[in-house]
């Protein structure tokens, strides 16, 4: 990049000129100020990595299973080598204790099958799973060889290996890479049909059944292509035969698509020889360095710009915090070695699992009182209390249940009302307060199979410390009379409170300001008073607005109901 902008380039962009790079645009200046950017980005880069991907201990622990042969790796230092024993050593051990294996007879018996495996991935061209699968195949066909060659643990770590393979999509960017080479627009001229037939026989294509392959394109390009072929007992060719001739590329005598290089000197000014001449001169000048020690060497020359600026601390804490987490979960999964778990790492982890079990706990709980709002139980009249706004509906109670039929609007558990969504006041302060069902007469009619039910819950189950007080209870009997007999119920979790000192001393010890802002729970004390009283008292609370105005409209339905 750096030589590319060291020529000027020009280009026009909506019509407008520019001009890229040239002589001394890329002072040294700006230089050192891009490699800090670059510097920075590597660093966040290797913690986001570290944060974003914590099984990749496990994943890369898999490199066991690598083939490559030792000629390939003549280029690292011996560092690099000493390094990549180490970390082999300690993916076998992770492996091992991840899945539950003996770790010497994990190594010994993938020791004993590498030489074949390393056969097979050379000779038939095929991948590391394949080739490892081919070795095991061989050693476990006959009883004799069985025995010289066990595979318990080496199986299971395969199987799971096997498993991980579909976990990167490279596989599949590869071959829709390839797909897209082997689709070229010479091939427009193929119907769908055809051209997936092609894709798929490209896809399957491996060495070891190159014959089989080509046997099954045959008849796909026969039978898909061009139909079936021709009898030549009974048409006349219509093609004269003519040989073709020999051609020439480049200087190199071939014929057709089965022409040979006769030499290695042969084709060397084109692409594919220029590209490899380009790699090695490439790897004959440079050097493998760890990844590690490239974040090393980024993190030494990022920390100055990192301390100056508090957005990137706060990026560095988080992911930290993030990898400490993984880090726990890693150590609740047996996936840490005894050589990677930090001091005091456990019981931080410990505590974590047990905050998670509760709040999991606390999840079911809340999902099961979800459904249950949104799958309520169905009514049972036999152990229903029901109330009736008009008597003469009494009738459709089934046989053997009048005796269910009470009175008193408190004593009741169902009330049956003309219409469930506006039923008397009295009704609905009872319903909220003591918990029940309103339904409509149509339910009742139709045996619960039509009509209309609401179900209230119990207001009266939450913990409250409630005063009626003598002004309310004059101003607004009928409600106060309600409260009053919602409270007393067995069931009733508010309890009433006698006068207003015994107020103050609840309402300082559950709300006081001497309490802390989190500990203080002013809805747990309540004071019923009439409005004139709030007034004079400076009581701002909303819930006292809203139970005036339900007072209000409760003692107006009740007027009217007693005209």
């Amino acid at each position: 990049m750096v030589s590319f902008l060291e020529t000027s380039h020009g280009y026009v962009v909506n019509s407008r000129a520019f001009s890229l790079g040239g002589p001394g645009r890329v002072s040294p200046l700006l230089k050192a100020e891009c490699r800090k950017h670059l510097q920075v980005w590597i660093r966040l880069l290797g913690e986001v990595l570290a944060s974003e991907f914590p099984g990749w201990d496990v994943l890369s622990a898999f490199a066991v299973f690598e083939l490559k042969p030792a000629a390939s790796r003549v280029q690292e230092d011996e560092d690099v080598q000493q390094e990549r024993t180490e970390f082999l050593a300690n993916s076998a051990q992770r492996l091992a204790q991840v899945f539950d294996l003996s770790l010497e007879d994990f190594v010994a018996e993938m020791e004993d099958h590498r030489p074949l495996a390393q056969h097979l991935a050379v000779s038939q061209q095929v991948d590391y799973f394949s080739a490892w699968s081919g070795a095991l195949r061989k050693t476990q066909k006959r009883k004799s060889i069985r025995e010289k060659y066990p595979c318990a643990n080496l199986l299971h770590a395969l199987c799971k290996y096997g498993a991980f393979q579909g976990a990167s999509t490279a596989g599949v960017e590869q071959l829709f890479s390839q797909v897209s080479k082997q689709t070229s627009p010479a091939r427009k001229h193929m119907n769908p049909d055809l051209l997936l037939s092609e894709v798929k026989i490209f896809a399957d294509w491996n060495k070891a059944e190159a014959a089989h392959v080509a046997e099954v394109a045959q008849v796909a390009w026969t039978l898909l292509g061009n139909g079936r072929p021709r009898d030549t007992s009974q048409t006349e060719r219509m093609d004269k035969g003519v040989k073709r001739s020999m051609v020439e590329d480049r200087g190199v005598p071939g014929k057709g698509l089965e022409r040979r290089l006769q030499d290695d000197d042969c084709g060397q000014d084109t692409e594919v020889a220029f590209l490899s001449n380009r790699n090695k001169a490439v790897k004959a000048g440079s050097k493998l360095r760890r990844v590690e020690a490239v974040v090393d060497a980024a993190a030494a020359a990022a920390d100055a710009i990192i301390q100056c600026d508090a957005s990137l601390q706060a990026e560095l804490d988080f992911q930290h915090a993030k990898q400490y987490a993984n880090k726990c979960n890693a150590y609740l999964e047996n996936t840490l070695l005894a050589s990677e778990v930090p001091e005091d790492l456990g019981e931080v982890a410990l505590a974590m699992a047990q905050i998670r079990e509760e709040n999991r706990a606390k999840k079911v709980r809340l999902e099961n009182r979800q459904a249950a709002l949104m799958h309520p139980t169905g009514l049972d009249w036999r152990f229903s209390d029901v109330w009736f706004e008009d008597a003469e509906w009494q009738e459709l109670l089934p046989l053997g249940l009048l005796h269910n039929v009470v009175a008193n609007v408190s004593e009741a558990t169902v009330w049956v009302v003309l219409d469930a969504a506006s039923p008397p006041e009295d009704v609905l302060w009872t319903a909220s307060l003591q918990g029940g069902t309103i339904v409509d007469v149509v339910f009742v009619e139709t045996n619960r199979q039509g009509g209309v039910a609401f179900r209230y819950d119990q207001a009266t189950l939450i913990q409250r410390h409630v005063l009626i007080s003598p002004e309310f209870e004059i101003a607004h009997r009928h409600l106060a009379s309600v409260v009053r007999a919602a409270a007393r119920k067995s069931t009733s979790k508010w309890s009433l409170l006698p006068s207003w000192d015994a107020f103050s001393e609840t309402f300082e010890r559950l709300a006081g300001p001497d309490l802390p802002v989190k500990r203080r729970q002013p809805m747990r004390v309540l004071a019923l008073v009439p409005e004139k009283l709030e007034v004079g008292m400076e009581m701002k609370s909303a819930s006292v607005a809203v139970l005036r105005a339900f007072s209000a409209a409760f003692d107006a339905s009740w007027d009217e109901a007693q005209k």
